[in-house]
């Protein structure tokens, strides 16, 4: 009696299967994993985005709000309402007038320059110059802001880019 046993081998198919369905797990956890990191980094990315967005939209609030107020003081203001309507240079209430300017500027840090333009006098007033049009030439300014009864507050955001 022979008992010598033939020593026996793992059918290549077998292999071949059981590396196909190891395979197939592998892909399957890997792209659940992968679909579930991916979106929560989409999530924290849109938050993140968001936020800085939002703080843009409430600092432009902030600004236009201020915006509104400077030129109410400006048109509450008595001397600076008489050198917008008036229609005859007065020294006095220019000089009145400038120093209301610097006050507002330095009340309102988000105003670095503030200027009216009398269109009948032709006098320009701003918190630094006071003077004949001419020699500021306020048009491109006025023809930024449009037409309207409201003084010109600009804030010069670069060398061509003036922010009504």
């Amino acid at each position: 009696m022979n008992f010598t046993r033939k020593p026996r081998t793992l059918n290549r198919k077998y292999l071949w299967s059981f590396f196909a369905v190891v395979m197939a797990v592998d892909l399957i956890i890997t792209l659940l994993l992968f679909s579930v990191f991916s979106s929560v980094q989409v999530d924290s990315a849109k938050n993140y985005s968001i936020a800085p967005l939002g703080q843009v939209c409430t600092e432009a609030d902030i600004l236009y709000d201020s915006l509104e107020s400077v030129t109410n003081q400006v048109l509450s203001d008595r001397d600076t309402l008489a050198v917008l309507l008036s229609a005859k240079v007065d020294r006095l209430q220019e000089h009145k007038a400038c120093t209301r300017l610097k006050n507002l500027k330095s009340a309102y840090p988000y105003f670095r320059y503030v200027g009216m333009y009398n269109a009948v006098t032709g006098r320009y007033l701003s918190n630094s110059f006071v003077g004949d049009a001419s020699l500021f030439s306020p048009e491109p300014l006025s023809q930024a802001l449009g037409t309207g009864s409201f003084p010109s507050l600009l804030r010069p955001i670069g060398a061509a880019y003036p922010l009504p």
